[in-house]
């Protein structure tokens, strides 16, 4: 699903086999209602709002298809997700638990799923509950938290659903599910040159809060989870991830600083990072990893300077 005429536009032009682009008009114009979701709501609300509508536009509108997986775009696959879908072959409904660390029980509230990987097939349950999210996001879709109504974006309606719908199943498939709010539970490690959590094969890895400021500096967002762990195997995910990104802008001529989240930051930020303390270093990219239990003075003030007080 392109939400932009940008994406559209690019992947229309580069036909890649195997892809097929969804416009985001195509979708609004089959379900009307969401103009009105659309006025009175944020852009980013309105992408929540979206997450039941493109797996039904799909089993509505394709003839040939029997299962729809919806995906965050910050998802990089290590491995084969195939083992996933053959042990939950019986299931309608896959959701994927967040399984917080210790430190991050109290975020909690925003859900004991993520919706970043969630998989439904075109049957009964697949699609009464795909109809009732939609229903549920279009009444109320915001990125806050109603303690009075226990709901959180589209995220929060997803805890009712083991109980609500038959045939749901928790995607609790090694090496499956990894992001920064779980990390602290797992051991990442190089074995035979492969990345492996807990002894087995790392399938996919969700870059939340990776922020690529310009072709020479990275965040990861490690220190803002309060991660712990700083080990080879963690460090070579973020390599290949960007190295990744990297082929790829350079694949599609892109320059890099026009990505989202990068306009408001400038080049001269990792010239005052002068301390090679607190950082990951792979080919040109600087990857910042404050440890959350000491005070990196340069890297503060540097944010300061662009952002003002910080924490």
């Amino acid at each position: 699903m392109a939400l932009d005429e940008i994406v559209s536009g690019y992947f229309n032009e580069n036909k890649t086999d195997g892809i097929s682009v969804i416009p985001l008009a195509a979708i609004e114009a089959y379900f009307p209602e969401l103009q009105q979701a659309k006025s009175n709501r944020s852009i980013i609300e309105y992408y929540f709002t979206l997450s039941p509508y493109l797996p039904l536009y799909i089993l509505n509108k394709v003839a040939n298809v029997s299962q729809v997986t919806t995906l965050d775009a910050d998802i990089y696959f290590f491995n084969d997700p195939a083992i996933i879908f053959e042990q939950y072959k019986d299931a309608s409904i896959l959701i994927t638990p967040h399984n917080f660390s210790k430190n991050l029980q109290h975020v909690a509230i925003h859900g004991k799923y993520n919706v970043s990987f969630q998989s439904f097939k075109k049957d009964e349950a697949g699609l009464s509950c795909l109809n009732h999210w939609r229903q549920q996001c279009f009444n109320w879709c915001y990125d806050t938290y109603d303690e009075a109504n226990n709901r959180f974006a589209d995220q929060k309606y997803l805890d009712t659903w083991p109980a609500e719908f038959d045939k749901v199943a928790e995607i609790k498939t090694p090496g499956a599910g990894l992001a920064l709010w779980n990390i602290d539970n797992h051991d990442f490690k190089i074995v035979d040159g492969k990345i492996t959590v807990d002894h087995q094969p790392l399938i996919y890895y969700h870059f939340h809060h990776l922020r690529v400021f310009n072709k020479n500096f990275a965040f990861n967002g490690l220190e803002h989870y309060g991660v712990k762990k700083n080990t080879r195997g963690l460090k070579r995910i973020y390599h290949i991830y960007l190295k990744a990104l990297k082929s790829f802008t350079d694949k599609a001529n892109t320059d890099i600083n026009t990505l989202r989240y990068n306009n408001h930051l400038n080049s001269s930020f990792s010239q005052k990072l002068k301390s090679p303390q607190g950082y990951w270093f792979y080919n040109n990219y600087v990857i910042v990893h404050v440890n959350p239990h000491r005070r990196f003075t340069k890297i503060k003030r540097a944010l300061r300077s662009l952002y003002g007080p910080t924490n």
